[in-house]
């Protein structure tokens, strides 16, 4: 199953996965729905993966930019961690994998990984609601982000 947050992007994905397989489905608009029973998740770095982990979805976290984008953000920002759930934890709680580790091999190294230790993953993303709060939290996690810049 994939869950596309962009309604624009149905036609690139449909040509890519007919490559691979005609069972799988596309889905739009029902990303909350999918990520709620799913067993295991890949998303794209954001707050898609603070979403996924307060629906206790144990996921690998990718994120690729172009070449240029890269060399100016590893120059410009020096951080331990790019997605959001892991820097609300100030610890991997899941794996992120970033330009050339965003490959199906290391997905599906990391899926596996994540898969084995599901239990754990989603007994540490059951505390992201009350983490996050209510009021403020844009401020917090803002803060949180700031305080790992190095």
């Amino acid at each position: 199953m994939i869950a596309l947050h962009e309604k624009n992007h149905i036609p690139l994905v449909e040509k890519t996965v007919m490559d691979f397989s005609k069972e799988i489905k596309i889905f739009y608009g029902k990303t909350y729905d999918i990520l709620k029973y799913a067993d295991l998740a890949i998303v794209s770095s954001g707050t898609a993966t603070i979403e996924a982990g307060i629906l206790e979805t144990p996921m690998v976290i990718v994120y690729k930019l172009s070449y240029f984008s890269w060399l100016i953000s590893k120059t410009l920002v020096k951080i331990k961690y790019f997605g959001l759930v892991n820097i609300l934890f100030s610890e991997e709680i899941v794996p992120e994998l970033i330009q050339k580790e965003v490959n199906p091999q290391r997905i599906s190294s990391e899926l596996e990984t994540v898969y084995d230790n599901r239990k754990n993953i989603k007994e540490k993303l059951r505390k992201i609601p009350s983490m996050l709060g209510n009021k403020g939290v844009y401020d917090r996690v803002a803060n949180k982000i700031l305080s790992m810049v190095k």
